[in-house]
């Protein structure tokens, strides 16, 4: 699977999971489900124009039965009354299905909950479709059901060859007045309190080692995207814990993995139906990304909350690995069960300097479309456990990162930076690699695909930063002068003693540097004292760079926070720019800029 380049597009945000396999194997019909059955594991599909015709010849209610499950892992039975259906509701040619749900489970969580996506809904001995969304006023029985016969074409799909972009699906439904009073008319309520539209559930979103903080970069990645995702609290999955397909049921729990270890993230829903090795499930897109890779769980139903913020969702501990998504489209997502997953790891090493305590963590990323958050979140947890707070603090960290490119050359990048931090350690220790892993995904010259990522990373409490409060210039063999302009010649060397006070309050330090002036300069600039300032934010690396291998060299050539760093800037046509570097072993605060007057030639000052 090859990696998208660029800013990769996610969507729809449904938790839940596809379970599917390769094989393409024909749905058989069988007999009308009842609670005391349970539900078929592959019905044939009822046609959407077969639905309608039931309806419109029917002389009262038209019921199906659908299945759930609110606790454990045992699906329950609900009532679903068709109301109608909403001709090209989903998207031009595709319908949707609008039906009224009742069980004692939906009157205690006041409608439909997320984490429901996926439920089956039967009819008739057939699979009419899947729960997939509500009303957007708030929790309501009234349901859209995504129609089995596009959710079965999944089954029919190829193995994935690549990964494929995938468009933006409207998370809104709109539905027509007619509809809206048919539905004002069965709920009992105004047609204005329907609203104007379904939309899609939201998905409850499991994060192991979820903290103050803990899940920034992962909250980022969705609400970038534009996914409806309620993160909680949930379990780890080790990458070893595999269960089998055959446990998978329709109506039964499902939750689609990106990662497993110390920062397991996995999406909560509803398997649809098992075909064979493959299973469907969701109703929707999860990231509608088209051929994918996710990994396929089981999953145990604790209770279904009411949240006042989110409305109720299902709360669930994620299970043991049962096969791999391999497909997120339109009308769900489809696994192969019993199928092996591929994962990156993502390895840290963490040593308090306070405790002596050193932590060791590892997090296998599976949904490698966006590795940058992913990681991210694995590095934020492995350093807020070793440092057990969110404060101030100072810190060292080593990492590699590596991969390949779409050409198939292995590539590494090594780097080292200190960093320290008033207001919270974990995050301003991983924004560098933050940023440059943004850098990497966005380059110019190939798409890549990760294959590790490793960091050895040092904290302490105490606060470790040197800050610049003086600096004297001389010009040659000159005196050194506090000054705010030097001017000098062609081919001359400033001096600078630059003065440095510890945060701790110890003696201040005192360092020598210089720059000579190009014999090239033609006239004036600046001549800038400071830390050296890495790509922090959304700049650029690989000016000058014509490869790949050389965008990754400039990465790694890029100044460390305790590199006391003295550049001459000419500016353009003024002649080349002039630096002297100086090691020290704490992160370096504040600039000082001295204005350089070359030959007759004017100063630029900022």
């Amino acid at each position: 699977m090859s990696r998208r380049h660029g800013r990769v597009r996610l969507c729809a945000l449904a938790v839940g999971s596809a379970l599917v396999g390769a094989l393409s194997l024909a749905p058989t019909a069988t007999g009308a489900p009842s609670a005391a059955q349970g539900p078929e594991p592959c019905p044939a599909p009822m046609p959407v124009d077969e639905l309608r015709a039931r309806l419109s010849g029917a002389s009262g209610s038209v019921v199906g039965t659908g299945y759930t499950v609110a606790r454990g892992t045992q699906p329950g039975a609900f009532d679903a009354e068709f109301l109608g259906v909403l001709d090209n509701g989903i998207l031009p040619g595709r319908d949707l299905v609008i039906a009224e749900l009742r069980s004692a489970a939906l009157d205690s969580a006041r409608g439909v909950w997320a984490g429901m996506s996926g439920s089956p809904v039967y009819l008739d001995g057939k699979l009419v479709g899947a729960v997939a969304y509500s009303l957007s006023f708030g929790p309501s029985r009234i349901a859209g059901i995504t129609p089995a016969e596009y959710m079965m074409r999944l089954l029919d799909r190829p193995d994935p060859a690549a990964t494929t972009a995938g468009r933006m699906q409207p998370a809104k439904v709109h539905i027509s007045s007619a509809m809206r009073a048919r539905i004002a008319s069965a709920t009992g309520v105004s047609a204005d309190e329907v609203g104007d539209g379904l939309v899609r559930l939201r998905v409850p979103v499991s994060v192991s080692g979820l903290a103050v903080g803990g899940t920034r970069a992962l909250r980022h990645l969705f609400r970038r995207e534009g996914v409806r995702a309620i993160p909680f609290n949930g379990s780890s999955v080790s990458p070893s814990s595999t269960g089998s397909g055959a446990s998978l049921e329709p109506g039964g729990n499902f939750a689609a993995a990106l990662s497993y270890g110390d920062v397991t993230i996995a999406g909560v829903g509803t398997t649809t139906a098992v075909c064979g090795d493959k299973a469907i499930a969701f109703g929707h897109p999860f990231f509608f990304g088209g051929e994918t890779l996710m990994g396929a769980n089981e999953a145990t139903a604790i209770t279904v909350v009411d949240d006042p913020t989110f409305g109720p969702y299902k709360l669930a501990n994620v299970g043991a690995i049962v096969g791999r998504v391999d497909q997120d489209r339109l009308a769900g997502i489809r696994a192969q069960l019993d199928a092996n997953v591929s994962s990156i790891p993502v390895h840290t090493t963490v040593a308090s300097e306070e405790t002596g305590q050193v932590d060791e963590s590892e997090t296998r990323i599976v949904w490698d479309e966006d590795v940058t958050h992913l990681s991210l979140d694995h590095l934020f947890y492995s350093i807020l456990v070793a440092t057990d707070e969110f404060d101030e603090g100072s810190s060292r960290m080593r990492w590699t990162i590596s991969g390949t490119t779409e050409s198939g050359n292995a590539w590494e990048l090594n780097r080292w930076n200190r960093y320290t931090s008033r207001y919270g350690l974990p995050w301003d220790t991983i924004e560098e690699y933050h940023w440059q892993m943004h850098r990497i995904d966005a380059n110019r010259f190939e798409p890549v695909e990760y294959t590790g990522i490793d960091a050895d990373i040092s904290v302490t409490e105490q606060v470790r930063k040197l800050t610049i409060v003086g600096v004297r210039a001389a010009v040659g063999d000159g005196r050194f002068r506090d000054v705010r302009r030097v001017r000098v010649r062609p081919g001359q060397r400033i001096r600078l003693r630059v003065t440095l006070e510890p945060y701790d309050g110890t003696s201040d330090l005192v360092r020598t540097l210089s720059v000579r002036v190009p014999r090239a300069a033609r006239r004036g600039g600046e001549l800038v004292v400071s830390g050296g300032t890495p790509c922090f934010t959304r700049c650029s690396t690989a000016r000058g760079a014509t490869s790949f291998a050389g965008f990754i060299a400039a990465e790694e050539r890029q100044p460390h926070t305790s590199d006391l760093i003295a550049q001459l800037r000419l500016g353009r046509g003024a002649g080349p720019d002039a630096s002297g570097k100086v090691a020290l072993r704490q992160a370096i605060a504040r600039s000082k800029t001295i204005a350089v007057v070359v030959r007759g030639g004017r100063a630029r000052t900022k």
